[in-house]
């Protein structure tokens, strides 16, 4: 059995959404082809607000993929992952929810837990999973 693990980047400029969109549309269809038995995790840096952007929140959706945070409960899927001063005060200017780990349902019913490392880096926690 395998545990497959893929990554992203989502387009830096907010002029390249749509190319963010495609992009994400593509890495989803490659996950659609191993198989719904087969577990997968997507761990992103979309560059998009994942908690409000409705075009991301549907093509996730549509491709059976769930953020992980949101597994582990609202308090922390609402915790910025990337803060330009590195305060981390959720209603600070610059506190974005930008990084992701969705999974698909076979690796859903391997989940155990969601949090951030205890590090640091250029302004942006670490998400991790336990499975």
């Amino acid at each position: 059995s395998c545990f497959l693990v893929d990554n992203f980047y989502g387009h830096a400029r907010s002029d390249r959404k749509k190319d963010t969109y495609r992009l994400l549309e593509a890495i989803m269809a490659n996950a659609a082809v191993r198989g719904q038995d087969v577990p997968i995790a997507i761990c992103m840096d979309s560059n998009l607000q994942v908690n409000t952007d409705q075009v991301f929140q549907t093509i996730c959706s549509d491709a059976g993929f769930v953020d992980a945070a949101r597994l582990q409960g609202s308090e922390i899927a609402e915790a910025p992952t990337y803060s330009r001063s590195s305060t981390w005060q959720q209603n600070e200017e610059h506190n974005t929810r930008i990084d992701v780990i969705l999974l698909n349902a076979a690796a859903r019913r391997l989940f155990k837990h969601f949090s951030f490392l205890n590090i640091i880096y250029n302004h942006y926690r670490v998400p991790e999973i336990a499975i």
